[in-house]
């Protein structure tokens, strides 16, 4: 097949409004309208995240959303390069634009009277894609480029460089537990009033999200436990021995393997690098270098002691988070807690160690800091959140949240308004710290354009 056949093969819609559309009757997640806002505003659009979240679901959902908006057919044009066998040809992406512009719409970008939208699914594949993408989007205002990749499309300084001011990131999560129960469709509607006529069985519906709920094929399909980790094992393996040795220099998988596996035994305790380094038989820097490249995959995220300096950070003791806990081959409390860190990833978040002294994390909102505790058990005593009290008060703030397994209660302690929340329920009860219009979205500015894009993009 030449390259041309493949590319009529991509978009059915040049010849047909009757295609299947088999993603246009799939769940839009509520990350798909925030997307929509960025519609017509002049920046490429660019979904990163990891496998199997959803990234080319949405692009095909966002493309069935102009033909319904009765945008021109021959003015969208998508391409897929994952499976294409051509993604290896340094030319190829110049080629297809030139075909595009040249064979097709037989109108050169310079001289487009309307707007055409660009879909390119994969683009990491394609070598050099930021030097192109670059050169036709300053040709004209009326490209729209929409563009997905598993793996970080930023992981080299010159794709940063050269898209500097053109293009805002929006990184797909993985599945939110509202999400979850809204796929799952049980007999309760509203969370909150679910939780407070059967906290069993939101618990339990939790628990099964924490395992096998954050990919939205695992709840489409309705996989069991051990169909599950099949799934689950096969993106990690695609991650770990595919795509981060295609972008990094990596000597040994196995080893990068082995660290991975690690994490999903013991994410959400503190990793000290010179310790593993010695388990391991590898040295320091390539130690560093491989956590690294797990987190610059999407894989884990690291979260430092908010009493250490930042400068020090990469070699100092950190916890380490799966971005996903259905990764996770460690018991329910570390879940949890892991569950807790990626719900408030998008602020500014630490874990708090002094000596013998620890709290969970420390996080901050537009208010000042909000220490938070979780205690993932069925009772609550005074014990449980001495340390949080002690730490608000050096912190001068009066808030602080400890996080439980059912017990939902506000108290009054010392001043301090301490909520204890399930963890099931903290979407309900957190996400006002949360600008939510903003989470996942990050503009690719340099430091001078970056007040004048965000302006400009809302």
């Amino acid at each position: 097949m030449n390259i041309e056949e493949f590319i009529y093969q991509q978009n059915p819609q040049w010849l047909t409004a009757d295609y299947q559309k088999p993603e246009k009757d799939w769940f839009y997640r509520p990350i798909y309208w925030n997307i929509l806002n960025f519609m017509n505003k002049r920046p490429a659009i660019a979904l990163t995240g990891l496998r199997r979240v959803g990234k080319s679901t949405l692009l095909n959902q966002i493309k069935y959303y102009l033909e319904d908006k009765k945008t021109d057919k021959n003015h969208v044009f998508f391409f897929s390069f994952e499976k294409s066998q051509f993604k290896t040809d340094p030319e190829v992406l110049r080629n297809i634009l030139n075909w595009y512009f040249e064979v097709f719409l037989k109108s050169p970008p310079k001289l487009l009277k309307k707007k055409v939208y660009i879909f390119f699914d994969e683009i990491q594949y394609v070598p050099n894609w930021q030097d192109v993408i670059k050169t036709f989007y300053d040709l004209s205002q009326n490209i729209k480029f929409f563009l997905s990749g598993s793996s970080s499309l930023f992981i080299k300084k010159n794709a940063v460089e050269s898209l500097a001011g053109r293009l805002v990131e929006i990184k797909i999560p993985v599945v939110s537990f509202s999400e979850f129960l809204s796929l799952k469709k049980p007999f309760f509607k509203d969370l909150k009033q679910g939780f407070k006529g059967h906290p069993n069985l939101v618990d339990s519906l939790f628990g099964e999200y924490l395992t096998i709920g954050q990919f939205p094929e695992l709840i489409k399909e309705d996989y069991d436990q051990s169909q599950a980790n099949l799934y689950l094992s096969s993106i990690g393996e695609k991650i770990v021995e595919q795509d981060i040795p295609r972008f990094f220099p990596v000597e040994r998988v196995d080893i990068l393997k082995l660290i991975f596996n690690l994490i999903k035994a013991s994410h959400s305790d503190i990793f000290e690098f010179k310790n593993i380094t010695n388990d391991l038989g590898i040295n320091l820097k390539t130690t560093i270098k491989y956590f690294q490249y797990l987190e610059k995959s999407y894989l884990i995220n690291f979260c430092y002691n908010k009493t250490k300096k930042l400068l020090k950070s990469s070699r100092s003791a950190k916890k380490i988070y799966l971005t996903s806990t259905n990764f996770s081959a460690a018991f329910v409390a570390k879940k949890v807690e892991n569950y807790v860190f990626n719900f408030f990833s998008s602020l500014p978040i630490w874990f708090y160690r002094y000596k013998n002294f620890e709290v969970d994390f420390v996080i901050k909102d537009i208010n000042g800091f909000i220490p938070v505790e979780v205690k993932y058990q069925e009772k609550i005593d005074n014990g449980d959140y001495k340390n949080l009290i002690k730490l608000a008060k050096a912190l001068k703030t009066n808030r602080a949240y400890l996080i439980s397994k059912k017990l939902l209660k506000t108290k009054i302690i010392e001043n301090i308004n301490l909520k204890i929340i399930p963890a099931c329920l903290i979407e309900v009860y957190a996400s006002k710290l949360i600008c939510h219009s903003h989470v996942g979205f990050k503009v690719i500015a340099s430091e001078e354009e970056k007040g004048l894009i965000e302006k400009k993009i809302g």
